[in-house]
């Protein structure tokens, strides 16, 4: 049995909690998930 959202793409675009949860979900319902990550400033180290 298909799953609700196969055949449909998503693009992550998350920074925060909710969005990668999210993202999860989707995959989940069956959607392909591509995900961006983006890197804060703050994240680089020196």
């Amino acid at each position: 049995m298909d799953r609700p959202l196969s055949g449909v793409r998503v693009v992550g675009l998350e920074q925060y909690m909710a969005g990668p949860y999210c993202t999860m979900l989707l995959a989940d319902a069956g959607a392909g998930v591509i995900v961006i990550a983006l890197h804060s400033i703050s994240s680089r180290k020196p």
